[in-house]
This record gives structure tokens, C-alpha cells and sequence, in this order.
């Protein structure tokens, strides 16, 4: 499925199952879209709240440590959790993945 394709999946979600507008769903789409681009360029961590959520962007690496993609990862939020633990808790999961995918071609799989 290519980047289009996700990113229209997500309108639809955004619109028909959330009910935004045509106008809030595509500013949504571009601040997650520009996380995710920084996120692979960089290394930037982003860290979000949202109903009882957190939402972490993070970068993911190959074997020599260079990022080959991002992902967002929601987790159900505790009463005293920080930004620091959450982002703790990310990147457990984020280093799980790169341990399953190692290199940018196996997530083009």
C-alpha cells in the first residue's frame, strides 16, 4: 500500500468515523505528517496527549543505527505518567520493531 493510499485511509477515518470537517482532518493529516517526516530526518521525538492517550513519534532505525522510517505509537495513559515515561514506554516497542525489521527493505515487505 503506498503513502497515498495510508494517507487517504486516515481522511476517511478522520472524517467519517470522528466526524471532523473537511478542514480540521487535512490540518490533522499534515501535523502528523510533518512529525513523521522530522522524525525520520532528524531523530526529533514528538509527544502528544489525547483523551486518556499519549501519542509518541519516534524514529525507527536499520542494524547501523540510521532511520529508515517512524512510527506513532498510542498508549493508554496512567494518572501520574509523564512525558518521560512515556516515552520509556515507546521506545520498548520501538526497539522490538527494530528487531524485526533491520533494514528498510524488509519493511517494504
Amino acid at each position: 500500500m503506498g503513502h497515498h493510499q495510508n494517507i487517504g485511509i486516515l481522511y476517511n477515518v478522520l472524517v467519517k468515523e470522528l466526524g471532523l470537517t473537511h478542514r480540521k482532518a487535512v490540518k490533522v493529516l499534515q501535523v502528523i505528517t510533518e512529525a513523521l517526516k522530522q522524525a525520520i530526518k532528524d531523530g526529533t521525538v514528538f509527544f502528544g496527549r489525547d483523551h486518556g492517550a499519549v501519542l509518541v513519534t519516534l524514529p525507527l532505525h536499520d542494524r547501523n543505527g540510521e532511520n529508515i522510517a517512524a512510527i506513532r505509537v498510542k498508549l493508554k495513559s496512567f494518572f501520574t505518567e509523564t512525558q518521560e515515561s512515556a516515552v520509556t514506554r515507546a521506545v520498548m516497542i520501538q526497539k522490538k520493531l527494530e528487531e524485526l525489521c533491520t533494514t528498510g527493505e524488509e519493511l517494504r515487505r
